[in-house]
Protein backbone atom coordinates (compact mmCIF):
# COMPACT_ATOMS: atom_id res chain seq x y z
CA UNK A 1 0.00 0.00 0.00
CA UNK A 2 1.30 3.58 -0.81
CA UNK A 3 1.66 6.29 1.64
CA UNK A 4 -0.93 8.93 0.71
CA UNK A 5 0.72 12.35 -0.42
CA UNK A 6 0.38 14.63 2.99
CA UNK A 7 2.18 11.68 4.38
CA UNK A 8 5.20 11.20 1.60
CA UNK A 9 5.36 15.34 1.97
CA UNK A 10 5.70 15.00 5.98
CA UNK A 11 8.43 12.30 5.21
CA UNK A 12 10.42 14.32 2.99
CA UNK A 13 10.01 17.28 5.55
CA UNK A 14 11.25 15.07 8.48
CA UNK A 15 14.24 14.52 6.55
CA UNK A 16 15.07 18.10 5.75
CA UNK A 17 13.98 18.82 9.37
CA UNK A 18 17.11 16.31 10.40
CA UNK A 19 19.36 17.62 8.64
CA UNK A 20 18.59 20.93 9.40
CA UNK A 21 19.24 19.82 13.03
CA UNK A 22 22.23 17.98 12.18
CA UNK A 23 24.01 21.64 10.81
CA UNK A 24 22.40 23.32 13.80
CA UNK A 25 24.41 20.78 16.54
CA UNK A 26 27.43 21.24 14.21
CA UNK A 27 27.19 25.18 14.39
CA UNK A 28 25.88 24.90 18.63
CA UNK A 29 29.02 22.45 18.93
CA UNK A 30 31.77 24.42 16.91
CA UNK A 31 30.53 27.70 18.84
CA UNK A 32 30.67 25.97 22.85
CA UNK A 33 33.86 24.36 21.73
CA UNK A 34 35.66 27.45 20.14
CA UNK A 35 33.77 30.57 22.50
CA UNK A 36 35.86 29.69 25.28
CA UNK A 37 39.32 30.19 23.32
CA UNK A 38 38.27 32.87 20.35
CA UNK A 39 35.92 34.83 22.63
CA UNK A 40 37.49 34.27 26.26
CA UNK A 41 34.29 33.47 27.50
CA UNK A 42 33.65 31.03 30.22
CA UNK A 43 30.93 28.46 29.15
CA UNK A 44 29.40 25.83 31.52
CA UNK A 45 30.91 23.38 28.98
CA UNK A 46 29.60 19.91 30.63
CA UNK A 47 25.62 20.96 30.90
CA UNK A 48 26.03 22.40 26.47
CA UNK A 49 27.79 19.17 25.41
CA UNK A 50 25.34 17.42 27.50
CA UNK A 51 22.15 18.81 25.84
CA UNK A 52 24.10 18.72 22.70
CA UNK A 53 24.47 14.66 22.77
CA UNK A 54 20.75 14.30 23.91
CA UNK A 55 19.83 16.80 20.86
CA UNK A 56 22.03 14.35 18.64
CA UNK A 57 20.51 11.10 20.26
CA UNK A 58 16.94 12.59 19.71
CA UNK A 59 18.00 13.05 15.92
CA UNK A 60 19.10 9.83 15.34
CA UNK A 61 15.98 8.26 16.75
CA UNK A 62 13.52 10.25 15.01
CA UNK A 63 15.23 9.51 11.82
CA UNK A 64 15.10 5.96 12.85
CA UNK A 65 11.48 6.17 14.13
CA UNK A 66 9.12 7.69 11.17
CA UNK A 67 8.14 6.44 8.36
CA UNK A 68 5.91 7.71 5.55
CA UNK A 69 2.76 5.43 6.76
CA UNK A 70 3.19 6.65 10.80
CA UNK A 71 4.06 10.09 10.84
CA UNK A 72 1.97 12.92 11.00
CA UNK A 73 1.63 16.73 11.50
CA UNK A 74 2.01 16.53 15.59
CA UNK A 75 5.15 14.36 14.80
CA UNK A 76 6.67 16.53 13.06
CA UNK A 77 5.44 19.64 15.29
CA UNK A 78 6.70 17.47 18.14
CA UNK A 79 10.26 16.98 17.24
CA UNK A 80 9.94 21.09 16.69
CA UNK A 81 8.97 21.65 19.94
CA UNK A 82 11.98 19.67 21.76
CA UNK A 83 14.22 21.68 19.38
CA UNK A 84 12.47 24.65 21.29
CA UNK A 85 12.92 23.55 24.34
CA UNK A 86 16.82 21.93 23.96
CA UNK A 87 17.31 25.54 22.16
CA UNK A 88 15.81 27.60 24.89
CA UNK A 89 17.76 25.20 27.31
CA UNK A 90 20.81 26.08 26.07
CA UNK A 91 20.01 29.83 25.87
CA UNK A 92 19.56 29.41 29.60
CA UNK A 93 22.99 28.56 29.98
CA UNK A 94 24.34 31.43 27.88
CA UNK A 95 22.77 34.62 28.83
CA UNK A 96 19.62 33.82 28.49
CA UNK A 97 17.32 36.86 26.34
CA UNK A 98 20.59 38.45 26.58
CA UNK A 99 22.32 35.85 24.16
CA UNK A 100 22.13 36.98 20.47
CA UNK A 101 21.90 33.77 19.44
CA UNK A 102 18.41 34.13 21.08
CA UNK A 103 16.83 34.48 17.85
CA UNK A 104 17.76 31.04 16.73
CA UNK A 105 14.40 29.95 18.77
CA UNK A 106 12.42 31.55 15.07
CA UNK A 107 13.75 28.83 12.90
CA UNK A 108 11.67 25.82 14.23
CA UNK A 109 9.01 28.63 14.41
CA UNK A 110 9.45 29.04 9.96
CA UNK A 111 9.91 25.43 9.87
CA UNK A 112 6.41 25.11 11.40
CA UNK A 113 4.65 28.41 9.60
CA UNK A 114 5.78 26.75 6.22
CA UNK A 115 5.49 22.57 6.79
CA UNK A 116 2.40 22.38 9.39
CA UNK A 117 -1.48 23.34 9.86
CA UNK A 118 -1.66 26.76 11.22
CA UNK A 119 -2.78 25.55 14.78
CA UNK A 120 0.51 23.50 14.98
CA UNK A 121 2.61 26.70 13.73
CA UNK A 122 0.55 29.09 16.24
CA UNK A 123 1.37 26.18 19.37
CA UNK A 124 5.16 26.64 18.58
CA UNK A 125 5.04 30.51 17.83
CA UNK A 126 3.29 30.53 21.49
CA UNK A 127 5.83 27.90 23.12
CA UNK A 128 8.82 29.96 21.11
CA UNK A 129 7.33 33.69 22.43
CA UNK A 130 7.33 32.04 26.13
CA UNK A 131 10.35 30.63 26.24
CA UNK A 132 11.75 33.92 25.48
CA UNK A 133 9.87 35.87 27.77
CA UNK A 134 10.69 32.79 30.04
CA UNK A 135 14.64 33.70 29.47
CA UNK A 136 14.42 37.29 30.12
CA UNK A 137 14.00 36.56 33.52
CA UNK A 138 15.65 33.41 34.44
CA UNK A 139 19.23 32.90 32.75
CA UNK A 140 22.86 32.23 33.91
CA UNK A 141 24.60 35.76 32.89
CA UNK A 142 27.09 35.31 30.49
CA UNK A 143 30.54 36.44 31.92
CA UNK A 144 31.45 39.63 30.35
CA UNK A 145 33.01 42.11 32.42
CA UNK A 146 33.81 44.90 29.97
CA UNK A 147 30.60 46.78 28.94
CA UNK A 148 31.90 47.84 25.33
CA UNK A 149 33.46 44.07 24.80
CA UNK A 150 30.26 42.81 26.03
CA UNK A 151 28.09 45.27 22.97
CA UNK A 152 30.73 43.98 20.34
CA UNK A 153 29.89 40.05 21.45
CA UNK A 154 26.38 41.11 20.91
CA UNK A 155 26.22 42.72 17.65
CA UNK A 156 28.93 39.96 16.21
CA UNK A 157 26.58 37.58 17.49
CA UNK A 158 23.40 39.63 16.25
CA UNK A 159 24.92 39.84 12.65
CA UNK A 160 25.91 35.81 12.84
CA UNK A 161 22.95 34.85 14.15
CA UNK A 162 20.74 36.96 10.88
CA UNK A 163 23.61 35.13 8.24
CA UNK A 164 23.13 31.75 9.80
CA UNK A 165 18.97 31.87 9.77
CA UNK A 166 18.91 33.59 6.20
CA UNK A 167 21.05 30.81 4.87
CA UNK A 168 19.03 27.81 7.08
CA UNK A 169 15.91 29.04 5.78
CA UNK A 170 16.48 29.56 2.14
CA UNK A 171 18.10 26.15 2.02
CA UNK A 172 15.21 24.62 4.28
CA UNK A 173 12.35 26.25 1.94
CA UNK A 174 14.41 26.22 -1.52
CA UNK A 175 14.78 22.52 -0.98
CA UNK A 176 11.38 21.87 0.15
CA UNK A 177 9.88 24.06 -2.76
CA UNK A 178 12.03 22.28 -5.04
CA UNK A 179 10.26 18.37 -3.91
Amino acid sequence: MHAAPDALRLVALRRRLALLRWWLIGALLLAVLSAPTFLALALPLVPLLALLLLMAVFNLVTRLWANAEEFRAGDLAGQLAVDLVAMGAMLYLTGGATNPLISLLLLPVAVAAFALPAAWAAALAALAVGLYSLLMFHALPLPVGDPQRAMQLHLGGMWLTFAVSAALLVWFVARTTAS
